[in-house]
């Protein structure tokens, strides 16, 4: 995710999952939202994340699948 070539400038959970955890952080230029699932979750989780600056909050749903 970024803003005209710029990641930006921070990123607020408003919406935990609730089979895991989300860790937004910037690589290079991008700004990356990570989701790690819970050990032996399956199914789906939702979180809300919120870019800052300007962003309004967005609603992501994964799906985990087995091994």
């Amino acid at each position: 995710v970024e803003k005209g070539g710029k990641p930006f400038n921070a990123g607020l959970l408003t919406g935990r999952p609730t089979h895991g955890k989300v860790f937004i952080h910037t690589v290079g230029d991008v700004t990356r939202v990570d989701y790690t699932p819970d050990r032996c979750f399956v199914g789906t989780d939702t979180f809300i994340v919120k870019l800052l600056p300007g962003s309004a909050g967005f609603r992501t749903a994964v799906t985990v699948t087995g091994p």
